[in-house]
Order: structure tokens, then sequence, then C-alpha cells
């Protein structure tokens, strides 16, 4: 295996950030400011070093589970063991991360590309070993990767997101695509099935699948090589070439301490909260709203972690707190064979049922690609089928804290 250094060398998030806010960019990888890890990021880190371990070693998955603990503060430890338990309700545990029918298994493997898109190193033994000229500029670490004896790959991305995009086509995920590019290098070729998945593991249905052509991936590398220029022209021009764009990712960043917008977006948010909207300044105050909502966001995920460790909040007769509405689950089968008994139609009987809008978008996204005429009628079919259900709720009510013993 070989390793790089990500300051040295580009990588597939590093040019997403640069798209997503060139500061961020700079200020953590030109000016090597300090970052300083969210704890969504933290948790994520140990969650990822947590399955990297078990793929290898199954036995040692508790052992894994114990040391993601206390690598973290104490505060993490109900979002990990959350975490945890999503991944053993999808992998089994001890959870079993790598297919039945497997060649050869990576994990966490690096590739690392010179300024042409050759492989600048090989792996292993039985292949040939590749040395490209050059110095290696560009580097893709996949979560896990197993490629089949009939040549085909499997290229699986873990994410510890709370939320996730329904109705994604994950072939179009520009990290995704790089590992697919990167990989079909490294086994020399494209003529290749290639299997993509992106597990978002806290959701039930969060195992998003696509099967590709690997030929649609032989052009990545166009969409790789100008962003790269793009960055090496703007630092020939110092940091006023990379200007800050406040976006939803604002509250992730881990070098947001550094950066003038994110500083300044509460207390210019105060001082212009009576402004009136021009087309002077209607750019800058849209951005500046973008960044306070980021750390809105931000500070509300320390709350609901606060809570959960130390109980509501009561302030100005309020409380806040997490609001349980009353949720009853239906054993499907039970109910089906207890209308069919009652001589309840079929018809009727289907009319009664439902399933979660997860469920149906992974269905949707498997069976018939949206980029299809047939595939956006679907889509538009099924969004007249979804409905909102009661869920628990963060948020303030009025009156003193109730003990959730007494609320249940």
């Amino acid at each position: 295996m070989t390793t790089y250094d990500r300051r040295d060398v580009f990588t597939p998030s590093s040019l997403l950030m640069f798209r997503e806010c060139p500061l961020q960019f700079y200020l953590r990888y030109v000016a090597d400011v300090p970052t300083v890890p969210t704890p969504e990021q933290r948790r994520g880190t140990a969650v990822h070093a947590a399955i990297a371990a078990a793929t290898l070693d199954p036995e040692c998955w508790q052992r894994a589970k114990v040391e993601a603990v206390v690598s973290c503060p104490e505060s993490d430890a109900p979002d990990l063991g959350e975490l945890f338990d999503a991944i053993e309700r999808r992998y089994g545990s001890p959870p079993w991360f790598a297919p039945l029918a497997i060649a050869r298994a990576l994990v966490e493997t690096s590739f690392t590309f010179n300024e042409e898109g050759q492989q600048w190193s090989g792996f292993f033994p039985d292949l040939p070993h590749i040395t490209a000229a050059g110095q290696p500029i560009f580097g893709m670490t996949p979560d896990f990767v197993d490629i089949h004896a009939d040549g085909s790959v499997l290229i699986r991305d873990y994410k510890t997101n709370r939320s996730m995009e329904y109705g994604e086509l994950i072939e179009r995920d520009f990290q995704l695509r790089c590992y697919a590019w990167g990989l079909c290098q490294h086994l020399g070729g494209f003529d290749r099935v290639v299997n993509l998945e992106k597990d978002y593991v806290r959701h039930e249905y969060g195992l998003l699948h696509a099967e590709c052509d690997g030929k649609q991936f032989e052009g990545v590398w166009s969409e790789i090589a100008p962003t790269m220029a793009a960055i090496a022209e703007a630092e020939n021009g110092g940091q006023g070439r990379f200007p800050a764009t406040p976006n939803e990712h604002c509250g992730w960043c881990g070098v947001r301490g550094s950066c003038p917008e994110w500083g300044q977006s509460t207390a210019l948010a105060l001082a212009d909260s009576s402004a009136v909207i021009t087309a002077d300044n209607a750019a800058q105050v849209a951005l500046m709203v973008r960044t306070v909502a980021a750390r809105v966001d931000e500070l509300n995920h320390q709350l609901r972690d606060y809570v959960r460790q130390n109980g509501p909040i009561v302030a100005n007769g309020a409380t806040l707190d997490f609001v349980e509405r009353p949720q009853t689950e239906v054993s499907v089968p039970a109910l089906v064979a207890a209308l069919r008994g009652a001589g309840i139609p079929n018809e009727t009987i289907l009319g009664l049922l439902q399933t979660s809008k997860d469920a149906v978008e992974t269905w949707r996204t498997s069976y018939l690609s949206a980029r299809k005429p047939e595939g956006k009628a679907l889509r538009d079919a099924i969004k007249t089928a979804y409905n909102k259900v009661p869920r628990t709720e963060f948020r303030w009510t009025k009156g003193p804290a109730v003990s959730r013993e007494e609320g249940r």
C-alpha cells in the first residue's frame, strides 16, 4: 500500500472543497491553518476507523467500537452508540462488510497519479509494478473496494450524515466517479462493470447502489485536471484569489474559526437586521444569511447533544427538549392476515398499507433511471404517494420541563 500526505497531493475531497469554497481550501491546504474538527467529523472519523478494522478482521469489531468511544469525548458516546447499532442492523454483529463472492478486498488503500493521469505506483506483487514519470499530484483512498474474479469492481463509500438526499444518482457523485476512474486505471482498463455504493449507515434504507459501465468514467480526468489547474493559477495570485463562499457546509468547516465571513456573520446580521434589501446589498446579505444559518445549525446540533446528556433546558418560562409524539408500529404480515381472514378485498388491504420514503426512493433509483423519460414520469408519480407522519421533535414548548418518564 502506498500512502501520501493530503497536503502534498490533490484529492477528490480537496477539489470539491475548492469548488465549494476557495477560501476554505486556501486556509486548509495553502496557509496550513490548524484544523478543528466538528463533533460530526470527529465521530465520522472514529466510525470509519472501526469499519476499516472490522473489515480486515470481523473478530476485532467489539474492540474497534471501544477504541472509537475512547478516542472521542464522552458527549459523543450516545451518537456513536446509535451509529454502531445501525451498522450492526445492516451488516450483522459482528458485521461482515465484504460480499461473499470476494476475490480481493482493498480497505482504505491509496492510489496516486501523476499530472498526466497515469498511475504513479502499484500495490500487488501479482500485478505489473507501475511507475509513471513525474511526481504524484492526485491521490484517492476509497473506504472499501471489492475486486471480483470476472474483473468487475465494487466501490463503497461510508457516510455518517444525519440526513441523506432522496433520489440521489450516485453515479454522478464526483468522489465516487474519481474512485471508479482510479480503480479502472489501476486494473488496466475501463471495459468492466463498476458497482458503486454509498452507504448512509444511520438510515435503514441508506445503502444506495448503482451498476455502471466502466466506460462512462473514462473522461473523469478531464473533470479533475481543470480544477487542479485553476487552483495552481489561484495560488500564483495569493489569498485574494481564494474568495469565501458561504454555503450549507460552513458548520462542518474545520477552519471556520479563521474565516472572516464566519467570524463576522453574527455581528453583521445584528447590525443589518433593519436593513432594506437592495440591488447593491442583496448578494452580500444573502451570503451573510447563509453563513448565519450554518452557524445556527451547528449550535442546534450542540444543543441536541447537550440535552441528550443533561436533560431539558428551561428559560423564560419555556422548555427546550425532545418532544415525543405517540406512534404505533404495525406488523404488516399480521395485519394482512387479519384483514384477509375478515374477508376484506385485496384492493382495500393495499390501500391501507404504507411504506417509508427511504424504501420507495431506494427501489425507484435501482429500478428505473430518472434520466429516462419513463423514469421521470415514475419519479413524479411516486411523489404523490408521500405523506408526512408524526415524529420526535426537538423544539421549545411552553411551561416547565416534564420528566421524560412522565411524558411516556
